[in-house]
């Protein structure tokens, strides 16, 4: 039925049918807002631009996940620093992060994988010590919690893959924010044109998830 509406409608972009599935995975989520954006990678994308990771930066994650999110880090000029695995949970192993912290860090990205939050507690009290953003990648975590947590709600901004999930939607990736203010979403023109304006609040944490809901 929600499939037929949409082809009725012709509402293929954007329009109410996506206004009210960002609300829905917000709600889902536990976080205040979500953008639809157009991939899971743009997500990762737009979340290391809100924390102002750029050329020379470097950002620290994990190599055992899928490229996209080294990608995302290398398509803003930055380095991926990668730090091992652990061998139990095959996520970002936490006790391996401070030692791969230099003075041109700009943000920690762990992955949850295979539905498995990763050690949130430690990579967060890294972070809050040394300062440092937080941009988590739960593409493959969609309705996982940390500690009665979703994957998507435990810092301000969050991306995530819902199409790895199985769960299909309209409108494309998400970017999820808890921060106020970190996300804007601003229509131009007659045509439906969509500027998305990522802001990065000092001194809020800013955690990324990618969401990728198949098209309608």
């Amino acid at each position: 039925a929600a499939i037929a509406e949409v082809v009725e409608s012709q509402g293929f972009k954007l329009g109410p049918k996506v206004a009210a599935f960002e609300g829905e995975i917000a709600d889902y989520c536990g976080t205040k807002r979500a953008v639809g954006v157009a991939s899971g990678t743009d997500a990762i994308l737009l979340a290391l631009m809100a924390v102002g990771v750029g050329q020379g930066d470097e950002v620290i994650t994990t190599p055992y996940t899928f490229f996209a999110t080294a990608g995302a880090v290398t398509r803003v000029g930055a380095v991926p620093v990668f730090v091992d695995i652990d061998p139990k949970t095959y996520n970002m192993d936490p006790a391996k992060i401070e030692a791969a912290i230099t003075e041109k860090t700009k943000a920690i990205l762990p992955v949850h994988l295979y539905g498995q939050c990763a050690d949130m507690d430690p990579i967060l009290e890294v972070a809050d010590r040394r300062g440092i953003p937080v941009v988590e990648d739960a593409a493959q975590a969609i309705g996982s919690e940390y500690k009665g947590r979703r994957a998507r709600g435990l810092p301000p901004l969050d991306h995530r893959d819902q199409q790895q999930a199985g769960r299909p939607a309209g409108g494309g990736p998400q970017c999820e924010a808890q921060a106020p203010g970190c996300v804007e979403r601003r229509q131009v023109g007659q045509r439906g044109l969509l500027r998305l304006e990522v802001r990065w609040n000092a001194g809020d944490r800013a955690l990324a998830r990618g969401v990728e809901p198949a098209h309608l």
